[in-house]
């Protein structure tokens, strides 16, 4: 059956985790090859794998160091106080003018390979339960590029920490602010 799709993941210690489909008629001899050489790789560094829930009820598993989750969800903690500081100099009395404006959300990391990117600009958005943040992450063969809710990736960064029980301290992380 030349027409069958085989699903492959290739996830390692080496390499962020890639999903893609391939052909039956496509030799798969560089696939057994490069999970082989995976295999001995170091143990040394460690990897979890982080959930990002997308539109349309897909989501990207994302291989990442430990550090570069502190470092987003310090910065997706961040831009939560700047919606919380929008709605307080909107519901303020003596308002004299627009809202300030607040720092947009800009991530970006590049881990085993693996280009992650994401942007939420707070400022257009009429509070933290209608944000979506971009999200693009690529490779050297493949791009994605899409949104999540910004509820959801706080729910994913929740279930991450909790998976994982990793500590958030601003001044052990080692985060950019």
């Amino acid at each position: 059956m030349r027409s069958v799709l085989f699903l492959l993941a290739i996830a390692t210690a080496a390499r962020s985790t890639v999903s893609f489909v391939l052909p039956a008629k496509h030799q798969v001899s560089h696939v057994q090859t490069s999970a082989a050489a995976v295999v001995g790789a170091s143990p040394a560094v460690v990897v979890e794998t982080f959930i990002l829930p997308m539109g349309d009820d897909s989501r990207l598993k994302i291989r990442c160091k430990p550090e570069t989750f502190k470092d987003l969800a310090l910065r997706v903690n961040a831009l939560l106080a700047s919606f919380r500081a929008i709605k307080a100099a909107n519901a303020a009395e003596d308002k004299t003018g627009p809202a300030p404006r607040e720092p947009s959300l800009e991530f970006l990391v590049t881990d085993f390979e693996t280009r992650l990117e994401m942007e939420c600009n707070p400022n257009i958005y009429p509070d933290a339960f209608h944000a979506a943040v971009f999200v693009k992450v690529q490779n050297d063969v493949l791009e994605v590029t899409s949104q999540c809710q910004l509820s959801a990736l706080v729910d994913a960064l929740k279930l991450y920490k909790s998976t994982y029980k990793v500590e958030l301290d601003a001044n052990k992380s080692g985060a950019k602010q």
